[in-house]
């Protein structure tokens, strides 16, 4: 059942997603190889509209997430961790993947991306898990 306090978890589990996001899209790690690869050249009304649309989007994912880790009674950080890597492998990378088999996508940019939603989903797994 979800509750109060896993609206607490889903909010602490969106933010926390939003932050991973800043920095592993941010010179420190791989903005400047996905800059590269997209081509893209970033401006400041670009920036805040990402800076809307990521929480937003975090949101949802968390919340989703915290659906089936309550379904599921998952209530340990290891099996939070595990349902949040099993959702990104059976859902969010083969589509991901599907994009370099049939838009011939770059396989660096795939890995970029895809390894930010699995970690990212581990991190979310793991912070839901604290607040079932």
């Amino acid at each position: 059942m979800v509750t109060f306090s896993n609206w607490l978890g889903v909010l602490a589990a969106t933010a926390a997603y939003w932050v991973l996001g800043m920095i592993w899209y941010s010179p420190i790690l791989f903005g400047k190889a996905w800059l590269r690869l997209t081509g893209l050249k970033p401006k400041p009304e670009d920036m805040r509209f990402a800076m809307v649309a990521g929480p937003i989007l975090g949101l949802i994912t968390s919340a989703g997430l915290m659906c089936f880790m309550s379904r599921l009674h998952i209530a340990d950080v290891t099996s939070g961790v595990l349902l949040g890597l099993t959702v990104w492998f059976a859902f969010v990378f083969t589509t991901g993947a599907g994009s370099v088999v049939y838009e011939k996508y770059s396989t660096s940019l795939l890995w970029i991306h895809q390894g930010y939603y699995a970690v990212g989903y581990a991190l979310i797994g793991a912070i839901l898990s604290c607040f079932v």
